[in-house]
């Protein structure tokens, strides 16, 4: 059985393609590397199949059906761990945070996830300054979306007091 993994950064709102932006066109290697990144949560957590769809479903929902049961990692940086746990906002420029999507009994295979960066002030104003990458690999290449994407960032405004960050995860 093939296993993918997704990531998200949506939590809770209606988040679909977005126009793909003038990033350079990705290379072999996946655009991100967070391996070995503070997990945010000490397992994955289950997610209603409507949420795990927002973003990026893969094949496989279709493929198991009714034994399709989603869940996500919820990853950080280290520079930015300690700012997303604790709520102190605005998070620093640099931080990242990553939603790996994928489903029970599936090993990670990092093959699609998605992260927002925290940028420098005026990077995005409107969108709390945050950078969204989205990446799939398919077919040996990373097809990556990456900018101030405006489906992601429209469902982040949902979370605009707390940086544009969901925090239902994290644990009290």
């Amino acid at each position: 059985m093939r296993c993918v993994i997704t990531a998200g950064l949506v939590a809770a709102a209606g988040c679909g393609p977005s126009a793909p932006s003038s990033a350079t066109p990705p290379a072999d290697a996946p655009p991100l590397d967070f391996a070995g990144w503070p997990a945010l949560t000490p397992a994955p957590v289950r997610l209603a199949p409507r949420l795990f769809a927002l973003c990026i479903t893969p094949p496989e929902a279709k493929r198991l059906g009714p034994h399709f049961v989603p869940q996500a990692r919820y990853l950080v940086n280290p520079d930015g761990e300690a700012a997303v746990r604790g709520g102190l906002f605005p998070v620093p420029a640099g931080t990242t945070v990553v939603k790996a999507k994928g489903w029970a009994d599936c090993p990670d295979q990092g093959e699609w996830f998605a992260a927002m960066t925290k940028r420098e002030p005026g990077y995005d104003p409107a969108g709390g300054d945050w950078e969204y990458l989205t990446a799939r690999r398919e077919g040996g290449r990373w097809q990556v979306e990456r900018g101030p994407l405006a489906d992601c960032s429209g469902c982040h405004q949902q979370a605009a007091g707390t940086d544009f960050l969901f925090r239902g995860y994290l644990s009290p």
